[in-house]
């Protein structure tokens, strides 16, 4: 769905509304795919449990709200993945031996003591999280 409207001119009140229309058709598209699997259910609304709580509790906020998180960027080298990420490191130097790790934190202030350390930081970060993209760089997912 999209509203073809610059963002700026909309409130919060209408991406809220569009918000929750997508979700709902995201759930019938959701629920077709299963179907399609073969998925057995009872898929009546009746009995199918669902919740919208979650999604609109992070949308539903004061129309001035301000945003405390943050986006950290840090560059990356072989070295520093460790024996963790060892299998990534071959990204990093056959084609692009400084690329950037960018981690979005919503709770800044639970990590503050671990920017001065980047292994440890990114040692909070899965391995699952570091994926080859189609041009052969790594990726944070």
């Amino acid at each position: 769905m999209s509203l073809k409207l610059d963002s700026g001119s909309l409130t919060p009140s209408d991406i809220r509304s569009a918000a929750w229309q997508t979700t709902l058709c995201e759930i019938e598209i959701q629920k077709e795919e299963f179907q399609q699997f073969g998925i057995l259910a009872d898929w009546s609304k009746e009995t199918t449990y669902r919740t919208l709580v979650l999604a609109e509790a992070e949308l539903v906020y004061k129309n001035n709200h301000i945003s405390h998180s943050v986006y950290v960027t840090f560059n990356l080298d072989a070295a520093q993945l460790g024996e963790r990420y060892a299998k990534f490191g071959h990204f990093l130097t056959a084609k692009k031996p400084n690329e950037t790790a960018i981690l979005w934190l919503s709770k800044f202030w639970e990590w503050l003591g671990e920017w001065k350390d980047k292994e440890v930081l990114l040692s909070m970060v899965s391995p699952f999280c570091l994926l080859p993209s189609k041009n052969g760089s790594l990726e944070f997912v």
